[in-house]
């Protein structure tokens, strides 16, 4: 199996960060990761107080979506914007968007970080110092970017997302700057990149769902239209 299948619709993923639990100093702020999965590049836009975190995407079609969580992954909640709604993902949600997505064929697998080593290697990127991880195995290469300035930043990621979960790898306590995964073959099937990162304080009132919005429901069966 390839670290990514066929073709990326980011429109209806969801998708949870996660900070790294540790003594080292959890990062608060905002940061803007440019994402590509097989020549489709996404913008996600990320705010966390280090307790709370909410992820900001625009959909190919305009729309709106925020994902918030706990900094656990425990207590998820999308936003639609556009319709207004918000939508808890317990397991039982998640499964109704995994089969939905099974549905219209936008499944695809996202590479899995667990056994990184440290290269030795460091590179300054986007002003910040930082230092190389990789992960060889059977299916290709991951290379990993990250910097120990900013505090620990890592995803976590649920089975509709084609992210890698950094928690269980020895980059958990980093601030991941640059991701990229390639095949065996040596095209690259993943990259994720900072487009802007601003450090500071984050009001507790940036993660309430706005006044006026209505709990919904998934549907079990894709849209026709």
């Amino acid at each position: 199996m390839k670290y990514a299948g066929k073709a990326l619709l980011l429109t209806l993923f969801t998708l949870f960060f996660c900070s790294h639990i540790n003594a080292q100093t959890i990062y608060s702020g905002r940061v803007s990761y440019n994402i590509s999965i097989n020549d489709i590049t996404n913008n996600v836009e990320v705010t966390t107080n280090g307790s709370e975190i909410l992820l900001h995407m625009k959909l190919e079609n305009g729309k709106e979506v925020d994902i918030k969580s706990d900094r656990y992954g425990k207590k998820q909640v999308m936003i639609m914007h556009t319709q207004k709604t918000y939508v808890n993902l317990t397991v039982s949600t998640v499964e109704k968007l995994t089969s939905l997505m099974k549905k219209v064929g936008k499944v695809v697998a996202a590479p899995i970080i667990s056994e990184t080593r440290k290269t030795g290697e460091s590179k300054k990127i986007n002003g910040y110092i930082c230092e190389k991880f990789i992960q060889e195995d059977g299916y290709g290469t991951i290379e990993i970017w990250a910097t120990n300035t900013l505090g620990s930043l890592a995803f976590s990621g649920v089975p509709l997302i084609p992210l890698p979960n950094l928690m269980n790898s020895d980059a958990a306590s980093y601030f991941p700057i640059e991701i990229m995964a390639k095949n065996t073959d040596g095209s690259e099937v993943f990259i994720m990149k900072t487009n802007d990162i601003k450090p500071g304080a984050i009001d507790e009132s940036v993660f309430a769902i706005p006044a006026g919005y209505e709990l919904a429901e998934i549907p079990t069966q894709p849209n026709a239209k």
